[in-house]
């Protein structure tokens, strides 16, 4: 077992015969929406308050307003610009990123 390279999450389990292929990848996919969603809430819950704080506790709420719109844009463009590396990346090497097999035998 020891010196196995391991391509992708469920090539362990498929080689101990623990699950199938097509249930682990669906697995690895339910386990990565919740990761996301629980991501995601758990950033807007820490912005929501971190933002309610600065509006309380400043003197000038709309300089407050102003600084968050031009961060949000800021990162906006920052999400944007990563999805499109990500989807780039996809579209010009499929076979390496899908979980298929390079043709290498590593066991």
């Amino acid at each position: 077992m020891k010196g196995l390279a391991w391509h992708s999450p469920c090539q362990f389990f498929v080689a101990e015969d623990w699950l199938d292929e097509e249930s682990c990848r669906q697995a690895v996919q339910i386990l990565l929406i919740k990761y996301g969603l629980v991501a995601v809430l758990m950033a807007s819950l820490v912005a929501t308050v971190l933002f309610s704080l600065g509006v309380g506790l400043s003197a000038s709420a709309s300089r407050v307003l102003t600084d968050v719109r031009r961060l949000e844009v800021v990162l906006l463009a920052s999400v944007g610009l990563v999805a499109l590396f990500f989807l780039l990346l996809r579209k010009f090497t499929p076979g390496t990123l899908s979980g298929t097999s390079t043709g290498e035998d590593h066991t």
